[in-house]
């Protein structure tokens, strides 16, 4: 039975492509997976930062936007706004959710763009597409994001990197899948985020951005066969995201660190809605 309703919900979405292809013309559009576990609820404060494309509707197409939508967001104890479970969403384009502290103290989600500003020096040409990866925390140019203002978290159930072991002769380079469980409870990439004026694509000329990058670390034992130069640097208890979006920085350093080997195992890829059983 559960099977025939997320059948039946991925279908209605597929259907809605054509209206959220135009909602994302400008800034790209995040892939969907469709059959992903709702997320453990133990991260009360926070709830589920992810969310499916029925529940975002991002509104007219301005960068940074708040998503409002009150299936996503209501309010919890104390005021604090809390987020709905959702199914996630795969983060394959460079626009994704993600969580930050607002003005006004409170949890907010916004949409976001991949990659923070480089490195001047590092800058080819008249554009610039970003730092993706953050991981010299001593470099001067990444002291200005290290306050709890321009930290974020990026929720996900799974991620990946690429396998080149396991491509097949003429085949494209496969990705691993790295979750908690196979049960894929949510978890968050520890982040930072700025907003940005400048230009991501020549053809688009000079814009304003909320841009976001992962905090990376050494790999894990269970990362470093697969992709031996870094893993993402990971939240698994709301206690780390607390820490993570309102402590100083000498209190937080220490979560730039590989996740532990028995919190992250391989997983398969998620079911294609033409795999799904009937």
């Amino acid at each position: 039975a559960l099977h025939t309703i997320r059948r039946v919900e991925n279908r209605a979405l597929a259907s809605m492509d054509a209206e959220f292809e135009a909602l994302y013309t400008d800034f790209g559009r995040p892939s969907i997976a469709p059959d992903q576990p709702d997320p453990d609820p133990v991260f009360g404060p926070l709830g589920a930062a992810t969310a499916r494309r029925a529940a975002i509707h991002p509104g007219p197409r301005q960068p940074g936007r708040h998503w409002r939508n009150p299936h996503a967001l209501h309010h919890g104890p104390s005021g604090s706004r809390q987020l709905r479970h959702h199914p996630s969403i795969g983060v394959l384009a460079l626009i994704a959710p993600i969580v930050r502290v607002g003005e006004d103290g409170q949890r907010e989600i916004v949409r976001a763009t991949w990659g923070m500003p480089t490195p001047p020096a590092y800058v080819k040409g008249n554009y610039d597409p970003g730092v993706t990866n953050i991981r010299n925390v001593n470099s001067p140019h990444w002291r200005r994001w290290l306050g709890p203002t321009s930290r974020c978290v990026v929720p996900f159930t799974s991620f990946a990197e690429p396998d080149p072991a396991s491509k097949v002769p003429g085949g494209r380079v496969p990705n691993a899948l790295f979750a908690r469980t196979p049960d894929r409870p949510l978890m968050f990439f520890a982040g930072f985020r700025t907003p940005w004026r400048g230009v991501k694509k020549v053809r688009d000329g000079e814009r304003e951005f909320e841009l976001y990058g992962f905090l990376t670390t050494s790999p894990n034992g269970i990362v470093k066969p697969i992709h031996p130069k870094a893993m993402p640097a990971i939240l698994t208890t709301p206690e780390e995201v607390d820490l993570w979006l309102s402590g100083d920085w000498a209190d937080v350093k220490h979560l730039q660190r590989p996740l532990p080997d028995d919190l992250l195992v391989l997983v398969e890829a998620p079911l294609k809605l033409e795999d799904e059983p009937t």
